[in-house]
């Protein structure tokens, strides 16, 4: 397996933020290990989805312990 710096850039991704929604983009960088450089681009998108459900869950565990 190879190694591979992944740069995402999402943009145009509608968020409720401060109360109000708008358009937001982002710019990140994860280091993976796949086959080739199409199995790296999925794996770090996946990743990205994985943290932000992690998120969610750390903030609605949150919600209810207040």
């Amino acid at each position: 397996m190879a190694r591979y710096l992944v740069q995402v850039n999402a943009s145009n991704l509608l968020v409720d933020m401060d109360g109000r929604r708008g358009k937001y983009g982002f710019i990140t960088l994860r280091k993976v290990e796949a086959a080739d450089h199409l199995a790296a681009g999925q794996l770090a998108v996946q990743m990205i989805k994985d943290d932000e459900t992690d998120y969610e869950q750390s903030r609605a565990k949150m919600g209810r312990m207040a």
